[in-house]
């Protein structure tokens, strides 16, 4: 009867396992460690950048200057105008003389 604790594969395993010097595991470590210590300084410059990126993008947006201003016309109220409604519609407007008509 072959059973799990007697299988020679199991055997095998467990021998190939032990048999790996502690020279080669610490090895391994230390360069997962300094793989993780790579990732992680690649990491917090990715975080850096980023933020920086954001910086610059408010700074320049910053340049410009906005103003809001009204336009008057001086012809009487014949004007034409058209005025912008939400969602991007248009209302077009008559002029003040048309309506009187």
């Amino acid at each position: 009867m072959n059973t799990e604790k007697n299988n020679p594969e199991n055997l095998e395993r467990k021998e190939t396992v032990e048999s790996v010097p502690y020279i080669v595991y610490e090895s391994a470590q230390v360069r997962n460690e300094r793989n993780i210590k790579r990732m992680l300084i690649a990491l917090v410059l990715a975080v850096v950048m980023l933020f920086a990126s954001n910086l610059v993008w408010i700074w320049y947006i910053n340049q410009y200057d906005f103003a809001n201003y009204e336009v008057s016309t001086d012809n009487g109220g014949d004007a034409y105008y058209n005025e912008l409604i939400g969602d991007g519609q248009i209302n077009y407007g008559e002029s003040d003389g048309a309506k009187a008509n």
